[in-house]
């Protein structure tokens, strides 16, 4: 059985104090969400822990598949 997250990534620019958030849409495997999650942090943290770039914070949200579907189809029609 599949899991559906949505991460909230937010970052900031260092010396400022304005939050800019992205979204990360996921499916995760059974028993794979620890594995998972500790993947999501480190890649973030290597992309935004910068000079000039600083990492707020991670949330994770569970979602379910209809509400994971819809949100991919929106995302996908903005592009």
């Amino acid at each position: 059985m599949k899991r559906y997250l949505e991460y909230t990534i937010r970052m900031k620019f260092t010396g400022t104090s304005t939050i800019l958030k992205r979204y990360q849409l996921s499916q995760v495997g059974d028993g794979k969400l620890g594995k998972h999650a500790a993947l999501v942090s480190k890649v973030y943290s290597g992309v935004y822990n910068t000079d000039s770039t600083q990492l707020v914070s991670i949330t994770c949200t569970e979602l379910t598949e209809k509400q994971y579907n819809e949100r991919k189809s929106k995302l996908e029609e903005e592009e």
